[in-house]
């Protein structure tokens, strides 16, 4: 038989002992220092000079003093009749810090504070797991439930679960992870709109809905199917609104729909300054910038517009003026060093001279500093451009029979260029860029020519390597196919 207690190491009466009052008084000392624990601090280095009676301590790492150097790290320490009694702690002791106001249990690895701010007002809690500095709250389980305490319970029968963040700029939502990354967020992202969004791996994130907190209106920015039929998002109806003449049929608006959700799944909405659909079924809403439905081109000379096809240069006065500078508009997507034009020439219609499908600044010629212009057939044979470079033109030798179908000129480097033809690199080019011209991009016209040619539709954009231009491409022909069959 020992002759202490297992747990608390509490002095046992032995048979035929003398002096029987000092075991028992030992044991009680010991019981009052452990029961109801509770000690100073356990954050206090140096001894005191003069504890009172009762007084405890549970020393940290470093503790110092006359009689703090002989006792051990974590170990619980009490001034009593005039002298320090040490105590070895054992698993699951509990004690309360008075200076910290929290409870610290003792387990295999130290001291640990279970509460901080007195009144149960918990730093750190895990249920089934640990709890960080970055998840205070942790909780590992397979099913947890939270229900409404009753009127007959002394409640309301009510649950109601309230978050709260502290500003419109913060972020309050729910986030669902699969393998720890995310996939669907929900709640007040960055403002006060209640939002959704998606992601295929974590890092990439698509709103799927956007509720204004204004309106109550429901956006669905990348768009809707119900019952598989593919309702039209957010784009789609900004530019419908633009339209002032009758509108399309559901069949043409849905082509427009998509035309804009393959622009976005494609990565290129975002590289485009202005996209015109010529080819559209009224001239009022061919003149719209689908990227800017806010924007509408000018015809100058009463341009020609024939549904379905876009509109008709008559060689010598006659083009759209869209109304975008990329000078000065500083929509940071057009710049001297990025930076394309493109048209879709749905009709060659001859001509001569400088040649046909002509699109670029407006005004001025190829030897003006930053000049922008795109010529899809220079008679008798090539493609002609100059893109934000004054005194100098490139033309391709790939020999061009027709100015008809897609046409882009791309920069994507100060001396990188790239010429397309129906998504198809035909040639690289080499020469500097030397600013941006502050000119409007014209469609049908460009430093001081007209085009004969039918323009079926436009852009003007940041530069597109080969794989997106020939998404672009594919892009809008799957739209302009989509239209002539409606």
């Amino acid at each position: 038989m020992t002759d202490t207690t297992a747990r608390l190491s509490l002095p046992w009466l032995m048979p035929a002992q003398a002096q029987k009052h000092v075991t028992v008084n030992e044991a009680l000392r010991r019981l009052d220092g452990l029961v109801q624990a509770a000690v100073q601090s356990r954050s206090e280095t140096t001894e005191p000079s003069s504890p009172e009676e009762g007084q405890g301590w549970i020393l940290p790492e470093g503790a110092t003093g006359i009689h703090w150097d002989g006792f051990a790290d974590g170990d619980l320490v009490i001034w009593q009749d005039a002298a320090w009694t040490r105590h070895a702690p054992g698993p699951g002791w509990r004690v309360w810090v008075i200076d910290a106001g929290e409870l610290a249990v003792f387990d295999s690895e130290g001291w640990q504070g279970l509460s901080s701010g007195g009144s149960n007002v918990f730093a750190e809690l895990g249920v089934g797991t640990s709890p960080d500095d970055a998840n205070p709250f942790a909780a590992k389980l397979n099913a947890a439930l939270w229900t409404a305490r009753e009127e007959g319970e002394g409640g309301s029968g009510d649950l109601r679960y309230t978050l709260n963040k502290e500003g419109p700029e913060n972020v309050l939502s729910l986030l669902f992870q699969s393998d720890w990354q995310g996939r669907a967020e929900m709640g007040l992202v960055g403002d006060d709109d209640v939002q959704l969004k998606v992601s295929d791996d974590g890092e990439n994130w698509k709103e799927a809905l956007r509720v204004d907190r204004d309106t109550g209106e429901a956006d669905f920015p990348s768009g809707i199917r119900l019952g598989g039929l593919a309702l039209l998002r957010s784009e789609t109806r900004a530019l419908l609104d633009a339209f002032t003449v009758p509108a399309p049929s559901f069949a043409h608006a849905l082509a427009y729909d998509h035309l804009i959700g393959t622009l976005h799944a494609a990565g290129l909405w975002d590289k485009l300054s202005g996209l015109w659909v010529l080819w559209a079924h009224d001239e009022q809403a061919a003149r719209v910038n689908i990227k800017a439905p806010e924007s509408v081109a000018t015809r100058v000379s009463a341009m020609a517009f024939v549904p379905g096809a876009g509109f008709q240069g008559n060689g010598s006065s006659s083009y759209l003026d869209t109304g975008f500078n990329p000078a000065t508009m500083g929509d940071g997507i057009y710049t001297q060093n990025s930076a394309h034009i493109s048209t879709f020439i749905t009709g060659d219609n001859g001509g001569s001279g400088v040649g046909n499908g002509l699109v670029g600044q407006i005004g001025g010629s190829s030897s003006n500093t930053g000049a922008f212009w795109l010529l899809p057939r220079r008679l008798p044979s090539t493609i002609r451009h100059g893109l934000n470079r004054g005194g100098e033109f490139l033309d391709t030798t790939t020999p061009q029979d027709s100015s008809a179908g897609f046409t882009l000129v791309s920069r994507t480097a100060a001396d990188a260029l790239g010429i397309y033809k129906d998504g198809t690199l035909l040639d690289t080019g080499s020469y500097a860029s030397d600013g941006v011209r502050s000119a409007s991009f014209g469609i049908a016209s460009a430093i001081g020519a007209y085009s004969y040619a039918t323009h079926g539709a436009a852009s003007i954009g940041a530069g597109l390597d080969e794989d997106e231009a020939a998404r672009l491409f594919h892009a809008l022909d799957t739209h302009r196919r989509a239209i002539a069959i409606v």
